[in-house]
């Protein structure tokens, strides 16, 4: 169990429901997003990718998961977990902005690093999504290791997803590297 299903079985009414499910998948795409400006559209949509519902089936459980956990939930856990003295049941954004807080960055989606060959002087970059196993080369690029090592910590700092990485690189529009 992860800290965002414990902080879901913490606050949540009855945990068998399966609202509580999609709030954690809604918490996982929001946590993409964060620490910005939570665009509840995006959740839904990737929320309904992630579970293979339809947007409009997450948006009412998360309405659900959210009145379940007011009604029969403990409200001194979520008063604690939002952080203030609860009047009126939160919105479902409250409480997802409230998890991602709780749940603290979410693990890198993509890791970058160089790779070399000893039979050649360049260096190139590499990356693998964590989610999906899917991998990225790009082909040699660089001849100082250095340049290299820099271009691929802005990337694991950017997170670019490997899908955009690829396109960029493809199109030769890739970011250019530190200097």
């Amino acid at each position: 169990m992860d800290a965002i299903e414990r902080a879901i079985a913490r606050i949540s009414g009855r945990c068998g429901k399966s609202c509580y499910r999609v709030l954690h998948w809604a918490v996982l795409s929001a946590r993409d997003q964060f620490p910005g400006e939570l665009s509840m559209c995006r959740v839904y949509q990737d929320t309904a990718r992630r579970c293979g519902k339809s947007e409009r089936a997450v948006c009412k459980a998360l309405s659900r998961a959210t009145k379940d956990a007011w009604e029969y939930g403990s409200r001194t856990e979520m008063q604690q977990l939002l952080g203030h003295e609860l009047y009126e049941k939160p919105s479902p954004k409250d409480l997802i902005t409230a998890l991602c807080q709780f749940a603290g960055p979410s693990v890198p989606q993509v890791a970058y690093a160089v790779y070399w060959s000893e039979s050649s002087t360049q260096y190139g970059i590499w990356g693998r999504a964590a989610e999906t196993g899917a991998y990225f080369v790009a082909a040699p690029s660089f001849e100082a290791r250095e340049a290299a090592e820099q271009f691929a910590e802005r990337l694991n700092q950017e997170q670019m997803p490997i899908e955009r990485c690829v396109t960029l690189f493809l199109s030769g529009k890739a970011p250019a590297p530190l200097h």
